[in-house]
């Protein structure tokens, strides 16, 4: 019986070594989707491919493991926060909230508000309500309600400096929308010249639309503005404005401080 037991035991470990291989020809934590993507959309056993319309890549299907379970977990007095599906956690620091909030994800800054017993993070809105916002403001909503801005809709300096920095360009158009706007200074989600002013030229990054705004194609302002983008390491940028304008980047990156 146990010679018979051996032998199984070998039929089974020389099936295994032959088993068949994987199908998909992607590989853990490879891209597998997003937009303008054309490679293969499948991922190994294990493996499922997650993000969003611009960007996709393999994840594991194992739970995460998580940074932090409990504030011991944490240093300085930071606390543990942890989102209710488990999918990530974080040690915040409650006595320094305000300053740091505003760059929290929705779900994270959900989590964070109740942990540290804050009501509110200023300029955001979590929640998708405009009763989260200041009284002059109103609520934006990216398409997929990830991100969320507080915008002063009736500002005109205030708006122009807080849409520049709303990316991708769909929650740019939806912060367009909401507050019943139809530009914002310096960019061009419609990918048009026509947005933008002074002769600009509109220069889209190739990332499916993450990114677009009007820069100056004469030559010795896009060498000037291509410092300041090499020294911010904007790659993309500099190799879609290059394309636009018919220039190449030659200047050194502007030194920072």
């Amino acid at each position: 019986m146990a010679a018979v037991c051996a032998v199984f035991a070998l039929l089974l470990a020389h099936a295994a070594a032959y088993a068949a291989p994987d199908p998909c020809t992607n590989k853990a934590y490879s891209q597998c989707g997003g937009k303008g993507f054309t490679g293969a959309t499948c991922c190994p056993t294990g493996f499922t491919c997650t993000g969003d319309q611009y960007y996709k890549q393999c994840t594991s299907t194992a739970p995460p493991k998580l940074s932090c379970e409990k504030d011991t977990d944490c240093t300085a007095g930071k606390k543990c926060v942890v989102l209710p599906d488990r999918s990530y956690a974080q040690c915040v620091d409650c006595s320094n909230f305000a300053s740091t909030c505003g760059s929290f994800a929705a779900k994270l800054l959900v989590a964070a508000e109740k942990t540290c017993g804050v009501s509110s993070c200023a300029g955001r809105c979590p929640g998708h309500t405009d009763a989260e916002c200041a009284t002059t403001q109103k609520c934006a909503i990216s398409s997929d309600g990830v991100q969320d801005k507080c915008l002063d809709c009736t500002d005109d300096a205030l708006f122009s400096n807080e849409c520049w920095a709303l990316a991708p360009e769909t929650f740019l158009k939806a912060g367009l929308a909401v507050c019943g706007r139809t530009s914002c200074p310096g960019r061009c989600p419609n990918h048009t010249d026509a947005e933008c002013s002074g002769g600009l030229k509109c220069v889209v990054q190739g990332d499916g639309g993450y990114w677009d705004q009007c820069v100056d194609c004469t030559p010795k302002q896009f060498q000037d503005d291509c410092a300041v983008w090499k020294s911010q390491g904007q790659a993309a940028l500099i190799s879609a404005a290059e394309a636009k304008c018919g220039l190449t980047c030659t200047a050194p990156a502007e030194a920072t401080a």
